[in-house]
């Protein structure tokens, strides 16, 4: 929006051009982006409509409108501001289109179809197979012209003998190579910015070269798997309708609708067999083959009973309904939290027009592109790193002389005053320990370590702290809060679901006050928030002991505010063993063995370097732990199995009420790791069937990055 220009890259770019031009008028980055997607998801469903109906009937058109409507992958495309949904309308509107030149023979309406998949070439490259399917079908239907079936118009003896017109076939022909004028822009384009019409080409097989080591047969099956994975139902009951389209004589708009999509898709397979196929990634664009599918499960549904076909066709909106809200997560909690940070900071002036946001650039991981959109000013942000200057040294080191340390500390400092740096975003370890050095405010946001260089104002005085105290509920009077030593309660807390049990990559807290002395307690007035901490840990059940740990300040100089005039604050801790997985490729050896662990919750005394003792109200909190007990241990009535090394030993369940515990039981969960002995994991079937078919379908079913793990151990072990 701010520097408009044609240009060529690795991504196609009418997408970006068209979110500015809503951005010129609609000033919010994200609402400007998502309504570009709403308002082209809206015309899709009247052109699918349109379409459906003029290939099969009404009945279909309406039942398959109000499934495309609750189609997970439609519902969220429709809102997340990526070119899918601008893509998926073009390509729906270049069809129906097509078809309705095949009914009325109007070359407006072939032009039409080509200038809508001419469109759609800028936003996918995807959409390219379409119009290499719409010269195919168009070169078909004009050779055989008649809407009827060419067996029906022509006895099988006149077939041979019937003449083409050559004009109308090279006319059409020509019509339908309008669809291709955006291509050769595109590759004129990137010939002229960079020296060679394929760079994009090029550049996009470096992104994928890591997975790109596929066998033959996984090239070959992965879209077809892909269709099926995020649209099992709609795909199973659209095979027969399929089948006999394609084993009926002669063409009609039904089976031009058909083989539109089955050819497009078999050219999609071509492509990944001899050119970027190969990763274990699903791909958004292959949501337009699946909706495609949608009319065909629905035709085939209504031949059945009526009872059968109300149970069916209710089954397919419920079920999407229900995914529909398991929303994908394309990035961490603490991701979301610093975007909208920033984008706080800078509405209320407290980062000024002048003034710029670092944040440390970090190779592997995307999420600078969203922190930049959830801000809203992307211009503020400067990506890079701090310089480092390291000591000369000339004959004898000088007393007076500073150190490498103290001299790449000088060095931070006057990059951050000479760039006019209001607030810094770091998270490698050295960083954030030259910057504490430097005494500036921070607070810790997930894997983000937040420095203030500047005084920000704060809301809070005498009033406001001298009310603090009457808005606290103690856990005398309030039974169910769940808190640690009676000082700090522990209101909800959620693990997010982008992989709904399996290797979870955030743990959201949410804390109230649960004393009034807590203020007090953490010394404020002086601003020392270290006393308090929150460890997540990662217990083996087996033996209940941690496998890893992860420590985070409850309390900052920003969200001491949050508690003091409305009790409540968020924390997010960054389970980083599984969030590495997903964010950095410099992610090596696993920390611990795969397997199911528990996630268990205490708060550190940094002070007395103790735990808090976890109290439900003012009541100790007690929990019940099954432990698995030999019974040639525990009763002497089986001793006689100690010498037999033939039979198995038997196993009974003590229950043990603990009297007091320090830690908080938060869930059961899978950890998968690149080096993860799946054999052994997959031993312990009871827990594992038991975390899995608990989110049985969000786990099957969910978002790209979900399956991404899922069909990577199925294309990896099967």
């Amino acid at each position: 929006m701010k520097e408009p220009k044609i240009y060529s890259g690795v991504w196609l770019s009418p997408h970006f051009w068209l979110n500015g031009l809503f951005m010129f008028f609609i000033k919010d980055i994200m609402i400007a982006a998502g309504l570009v997607s709403v308002i082209f998801s809206a015309i899709s469903l009247y052109y699918f409509y349109k379409v459906v109906e003029l290939s099969f009937n009404k009945q279909t058109a309406i039942i398959s409108s109000v499934i495309f409507c609750v189609f997970p992958f439609q519902a969220w495309l429709s809102m997340s501001g990526l070119p899918e949904s601008t893509y998926f309308c073009f390509i729906i509107a270049g069809i129906y289109y097509f078809i309705k030149w095949y009914h009325d023979n109007l070359s407006r309406n072939l032009v039409l179809s080509a200038v809508m998949f001419a469109f759609s070439n800028g936003f996918r490259y995807e959409g390219w197979l379409f119009s290499f399917t719409l010269i195919i079908l168009t070169l078909l239907v004009s050779f055989f012209p008649k809407r009827k079936s060419i067996y029906e118009e022509f006895p099988s003896e006149e077939i041979t003998a019937h003449k083409f017109n050559y004009k109308i076939i090279a006319k059409n022909f020509i019509i339908s190579c309008i669809s291709l004028t955006t291509i050769i822009w595109w590759l004129l384009q990137n010939y002229f910015d960079n020296g060679d019409a394929l760079f994009f080409m090029r550049e996009t097989a470096k992104i994928y070269e890591q997975f790109n080591n596929a066998g033959f047969l996984q090239k070959l099956v992965q879209y077809p798997t892909f269709i099926f994975y995020i649209a099992p139902l709609t795909t199973i009951f659209s095979f027969k309708v399929i089948y006999e389209n394609i084993k009926s004589r002669g063409l009609s708009a039904e089976k031009l609708f058909v083989i539109f999509n089955l050819i497009q898709l078999l050219l999609l397979m071509a492509q990944g067999l001899i050119g970027t196929g190969g990763t274990n990634m699903i791909s958004r664009y292959i949501v337009i083959n699946a909706i495609l599918f949608i009319p065909l499960a629905v035709k085939q549904s209504l031949e059945f009973r009526k009872l059968f076909t109300s149970l069916v066709l209710a089954s397919f909106v419920v079920v999407n309904v229900i995914w529909c809200f398991y929303f994908p997560q394309p990035y961490r909690e603490d991701t979301f939290e610093v975007g909208y940070l920033l984008k706080g900071l800078i509405q209320s002036k407290s980062i000024s027009e002048n003034e710029k946001v670092f944040f440390e650039e970090d190779p592997g991981y995307l999420d600078i592109w969203a922190i930049k959109s959830l801000s809203n000013d992307p211009d503020k942000i400067v990506q890079g790193i701090f310089p480092l200057a390291k000591q000369q040294e000339k004959g004898k080191k000088k007393k007076n002389k500073l150190t490498d340390e103290e001299l790449n500390i000088l060095e931070i400092k006057n990059y951050l005053e000479k760039n006019n740096i209001n607030t810094a975003i770091v998270r490698s370890d050295g960083y954030t320990d030259k910057l504490k050095k430097l005494s500036l405010r921070n607070e810790q946001i997930g894997d983000y370590q937040i420095f203030y260089l500047k005084e920000q104002t704060s809301n809070l005085n005498d009033s406001s702290v001298s009310s603090f105290a009457s808005k606290i509920n103690s856990p005398k009077d309030n039974p169910n809060l769940i808190n640690f030593g009676q000082i700090i309660g522990l209101l909800n807390f959620a693990i997010d679901n982008t992989n709904f049990g399996l290797n979870p990559q955030t743990v959201t807290l949410e804390w109230t006050a649960a004393d009034k002395g807590m203020l007090d307690s953490i010394d404020f007035e002086e601003f020392e928030f270290d006393r308090y901490k929150s460890l997540i840990k990662i217990v083996n059940p087996d033996n209940d002991s941690s496998v890893y740990t992860i420590s985070s300040r409850i309390f900052s100089e920003r969200n001491i505010e949050n508690i003091i005039e409305n009790n409540y604050i968020k924390n997010i801790i960054v389970l980083k063993p599984f969030a590495l997985l997903m964010y950095s490729r410099k992610y090596g050896k696993s920390p611990f063995d795969g397997g199911i662990y528990n996630l268990e919750l205490s708060v550190l005394d940094s002070k007395t370097n103790n735990e808090l003792l976890l109290y439900r109200g003012s009541e100790t909190y007690k929990r019940e732990r099954t432990i698995m007990k030999d019974t040639i241990i525990t009763t002497t009535q089986n001793l006689e199995l100690k010498a037999d090394t033939n039979k198995s030993k038997q196993k009974f369940a003590v229950t043990e009420i603990d009297s007091v515990n320090y830690s908080m039981p938060l869930a059961s969960i899978i950890a998968m790791f690149p080096d993860s002995d799946y054999n052994k994991i997959a031993a312990k079937k009871s827990e594992f069937v038991r975390i899995t078919l608990t989110h049985s379908l969000q786990y099957i079913f969910s978002q790209r990055y979900q399956a991404d793990h899922v069909l990577n151990w199925v294309f990896t072990y099967f």
